[in-house]
């Protein structure tokens, strides 16, 4: 399994065997809804530690990729702003914070989830999306900011 994070989305993905797909779908929606957020200080310096290397050693493609979305749309609108960690945000990193992000993003989400599956019939596949996800209550979906593009044009 792996997770990956973009600007403006979290894929949790799990490659399995088909005859596993019954328990690759309850531990991907344990990951998913019910994640183990630690405050232990070992594990949030070795996060921060790892956060400051990131934004002190970005490949330059990346770092292109930061400037670009700040010409075209300004770090003042919310897709100009860095999708990185900066030195001064890491400090207010915490479990709370964590937990707070992962409530209103994903557990109380369910419309801004997407289940998908290669290999499988697709009822099969959506039985057990309802099985695994069909409890989710949509609470209040996270606010959406609108970005105006402001980068030049012909």
């Amino acid at each position: 399994r792996f997770a990956s994070h973009s600007r403006e989305q979290t894929l949790h993905c799990i490659d399995i065997l088909r005859p596993n797909v019954h328990q690759g779908m309850d531990l991907l929606s344990e990951v998913v809804l019910e994640p183990l957020i630690l405050e232990s200080p070992i594990e949030v310096e070795y996060a921060k530690e790892v956060m400051e290397f990131q934004a002190q050693e970005q490949i330059p493609e990346l770092v292109l990729g930061e400037a670009l979305q700040v010409a075209a749309y300004g770090a003042d609108q919310q897709l100009g702003k860095l999708h990185f960690a900066t030195s001064e945000s890491i400090s207010h990193l915490n479990a709370t914070v964590v937990e707070d992000f992962f409530q209103k993003n994903i557990r109380n989400n369910p419309e801004g989830m997407v289940v998908a599956g290669a290999g499988i019939d697709h009822d099969e596949l959506v039985d057990m999306a309802k099985e695994h996800f069909g409890n989710m209550e949509q609470k209040s979906a996270p606010t959406t900011i609108p970005s105006t593009y402001r980068g030049w044009c012909h």
